[in-house]
């Protein structure tokens, strides 16, 4: 049976608003690309005839098609350019987006081989973490608009605007109506899936997940389609802006998995016992999966990303526990040093981050 789309709702009044940010990663893309994102519009037996292509490439370049989304009025748009410059971009893109706005335009070097759309994405936040103003930034792809692959992040996207509430993720998750885009999880994670050994090292690496817990263990892990969505403001700054920073630049260069030891399993990148590489567009495919994780608070931020916030007491307990002749009982005086000390490193990263913003010099605890 055939799915039908979802209807595309026209544009509902709101209440005063800050700025809502429609944050566009346009690639440089030519006739010779080779690029498996770039296959869906080359002249092939399943693509397009050769005298279409020139036309589908110009179709690429324009912005045109953000003037005609619901509430297009309501937009400021950031351009995220991969291998060109906001200065060929910008006199053009300026009209073709109205009655939408221009946020913004920052350039990313070195095209496909630095990474995927993750990294607009990283960068924008670590540009604008500070900045007030904004309510909201949506992630969508240049092809967005053409890309039949895309037909159902298409249509989110535009039910999304056209309700024009854009609502702050719950607390514990992101949900389908405040991502505004729809969810993959016909897949599920497990040892024989392909990125399972790479989701469970980035996890441990950088939210400090352990193996074997949710959600990883089960069946109802979800991702956005095509990394395509919508994150608050207020969600966004539940992590530090350190982190944002580190995962833009491993976004860039890409990982090397040290040998996951007892994690061992699975398929694909990542399962081996020895140091593997995952390059820019392997760990594209990773990130895609993890956003919800990534831009939430489920875990805490690991030493690999700038430093560990300080864990709860029974977190304190259990770390501890794990190391080799360690032994910790939770409420004993040797526990409520190791809490009280965490507290006072706490305060100090606090004070030192409020002296870079302006604040009074820290005092060491």
């Amino acid at each position: 049976m055939a799915q039908i789309m979802p209807p595309t709702l026209a544009c509902q009044p709101s209440p005063p608003h800050g700025k809502r940010v429609l944050l566009i990663t346009h690639h440089q893309r030519s006739v010779s690309s080779r690029h498996d994102a770039d296959s869906w519009y080359q002249a092939s037996p399943k693509g397009l005839p050769p005298r279409e292509l020139p036309g589908r490439l110009r179709s690429l370049g324009s912005f045109s098609w953000v003037s005609t989304l619901p509430c297009a009025s309501e937009l400021s748009v950031s351009l995220c350019l991969r291998g060109l410059t906001c200065a060929d971009v910008l006199p053009r893109a300026r009209a073709e987006v109205s009655p939408a706005t221009l946020h913004s335009c920052f350039e990313e070097p070195g095209g496909r081989a630095n990474g995927t759309e993750s990294v607009c994405a990283f960068r924008f936040l670590v540009d604008n973490y500070d900045t007030p103003g904004w309510d909201g930034v949506y992630f969508a792809h240049d092809d967005i608009a053409v890309n039949q692959a895309h037909r159902w992040p298409r249509a989110a996207l535009k039910n999304f605007l056209a309700a024009n509430a854009w609502p702050p993720w719950p607390a514990e998750g992101a949900t389908e109506a405040s991502c505004g885009c729809g969810l993959v999880g016909h897949e599920v994670l497990r040892p024989g899936y392909y990125w399972y050994a790479s989701l469970r090292w980035c996890l441990h690496e950088w939210l400090g997940h352990e193996a074997g817990s949710a959600p990883l263990s089960g069946s109802g892990f979800k991702w956005p389609s095509a990394f395509m969505f919508h994150v608050d403001a207020e969600t966004v700054r539940r992590r530090s802006r350190r982190f944002y920073r580190y995962m833009h630049h491993v976004a860039r260069s890409g990982v090397t998995m040290r040998p996951l030891g007892a994690w061992g399993g699975g398929g694909g990148v990542g399962s081996s016992r020895v140091s593997r590489r995952l390059d820019p567009d392997q760990l594209g495919h990773v990130i895609e999966r993890l956003p919800f994780l990534l831009l939430g608070r489920a875990f805490n931020e690991s030493a690999a990303t700038g430093g560990p916030l300080p864990p709860p007491a029974a977190a304190a307990a259990a770390a501890a526990s794990r190391r080799p002749g360690a032994r910790l009982i939770v409420g004993s005086p040797r526990t409520a040093t190791m809490v009280r000390r965490a507290a006072a490193i706490h305060a100090h990263a606090a004070a030192r981050a409020s002296e870079r913003r302006g604040g009074a010099r820290p005092q060491r605890p």
